[in-house]
This record gives structure tokens, sequence and C-alpha cells, in this order.
């Protein structure tokens, strides 16, 4: 090779050297900016933004104003399904009101009296019992609770509270005698062994008015 010609090739390695320098950064830049353009090679190169407080600021500036609360409607309340024609209403029925005023107490009148007892059978009331008191009430009636008194002083149906007989109850004047006078009670038993076993007591009576 001529000297022009060694010349000429050395000019032309030192232009490709220079150009190998020059133009290799510059292809490197226009790399990384394509990978920039690039959003998916720019989220696995440079990864995610990182989120500052600034950031979140300029997005709430961005965005406006933050919308008011809705408040939601509460469901209107349903109606009563209307009933079939004919349908009776059903009502509950109100109690009936009770008055609790204490009913007057009876009057009466304490009398001191002789009580002796008798019984159904003929050795008390002879050989003509028949088991039917004096007022014509059978010997039966009250529960067989009675008494027989002077029908003076006491008249027939008066009520008569006797210690000891029918557990204090009142008992009615359904009987008289012949022996009954003034101040004397005798009240009935069922049988003679129990009239005999009462005998014959003075007890504080209670006489009720009519």
């Amino acid at each position: 090779m001529s000297q022009s010609g060694r010349r000429l090739a050395l000019a032309l390695m030192l232009g490709a050297a220079l150009f190998v320098v020059v133009i290799s950064p510059a292809s490197s830049t226009q790399r990384e900016e394509s990978a920039f353009t690039d959003p998916v090679l720019a989220l696995v190169k440079v990864g995610p933004p990182r989120v500052t407080e600034e950031s979140v600021a300029e997005a709430a500036e961005d965005d406006g104003p933050a919308a008011e609360p809705v408040e939601l409607a509460s469901p209107a309340p349903q109606a009563e399904p209307p009933r079939p024609t004919g349908e009776t209403p059903v009502v509950a029925a109100a109690r009936p009101s009770v008055r609790t005023g204490d009913a007057p107490a009876p009057r009466y009148r304490s009398v001191r009296m002789c009580v002796t007892a008798y019984c159904p059978c003929r050795t008390c009331c002879g050989r003509n019992a028949k088991g039917i008191t004096a007022s014509g009430r059978s010997v039966r009636a009250n529960g067989a609770k009675f008494v027989a008194a002077d029908t003076r002083l006491l008249p027939f149906n008066t009520r008569v509270c006797i210690p000891g007989y029918n557990s204090g109850a009142p008992v009615p004047v359904l009987d008289t005698g012949r022996a009954i006078k003034g101040n004397r009670l005798d009240v009935f038993f069922p049988s003679h062994s129990m009239a005999k076993k009462w005998g014959s007591r003075w007890l504080t009576c209670r006489v009720y008015e009519r």
C-alpha cells in the first residue's frame, strides 16, 4: 500500500473511533428516554412512584373540594294491608271495673243466751217427729244448720251467730218449741249423740238485724 493510502486508512480509523466515542453516549441516553416513555418499561426499571404528602396535597387540590356526604333517606313505613271485605276487626274486650269500696258491715246486737241442742229423733222431738220444722222447712235446710228460738223475740229467718256452732257463721231461726222461752236457743244436730255432746252452755250470741 502506498503512503497516501496508509494515511487515508489511518484517517478513516480515527474518524470511526471518534464516531463511536461521540455517538455511544447519545444512544444510551436515547435508550433511557425510550424506557421512560414506555410505561411498562418505566414501571419495571424505575418502580412505582413514591407517595409523599406534597403529592397527596397536590392531588387533592387538582380534584377540587371534597363532595359533601349524601344522607340516605330512610324507607317509608309500610302501610297495613287492607282487610278482606266482610271481615270483622278483632277488638280486645275491656275488663269490667271492680269497685273496691267496702260494703257496710251488718248490724247486730249481742245477747247472753242459754244454748242447748237437739236432733230429729223422738226423744228430742216427740212421737210425731217427721223431719219438718215449725217454719215448714225440712231439717236438711241450710245444710242442717239452724236453731230453734222463741219466735216472740226472734222471728223465723232471723240470723243468729253462736260461738262453737257452724264454725261461728250465722244460722237462721227455723224452729221453735214449748220449752224454748226467752233467752233460750236450741241448736240442731243430725244425731242424738252430737246433741248430747253439746250439752247446755251460756254463750254471748250475735243477733243480726233483719
